[in-house]
């Protein structure tokens, strides 16, 4: 049996200049492709602002604006579970409404919306 090469289930890519252009363009590639994806961007202004239009369009808590801020940059639940001290469930709840209330159904898709795709 052939080896895939491209499947990169298990793997963790971290993509420079995710907020826009290329970097984006790799993010998702890479995601496509079953890596979990870290972002980082020089332009975090960028990525706060869309953050914030987005949780005022689609009525997101105070709460879930810093758990989809968290996400967009790439951040896991783990992480989210110990910055904001809360349970591991609290956290998953929190990630379900996010899903739920903007219409996505990845991190992938989190990613790509905050970076205005």
């Amino acid at each position: 049996m052939a080896k895939n090469y491209f499947d990169l289930t298990d793997h963790v890519a971290v993509v420079t200049g995710a907020s826009g252009g290329l970097g984006v363009q790799m993010a998702k590639a890479l995601a496509n492709q079953g890596a979990k994806i870290v972002v980082m961007a020089r332009r975090q202004e960028k990525i706060d602002a869309v953050a914030a239009e987005i949780a005022d369009e689609f009525g997101l808590s105070p709460r879930e604006l810093e758990v989809f801020e968290m996400l967009a940059e790439g951040r896991d639940r783990t992480y989210i579970q110990e910055k904001l001290v809360i349970s591991r469930n609290t956290v998953k709840a929190h990630v379900k409404h996010i899903y739920a209330k903007l219409d996505i159904h990845s991190h992938q898709d989190l990613i790509a919306l905050a970076h205005g795709e």
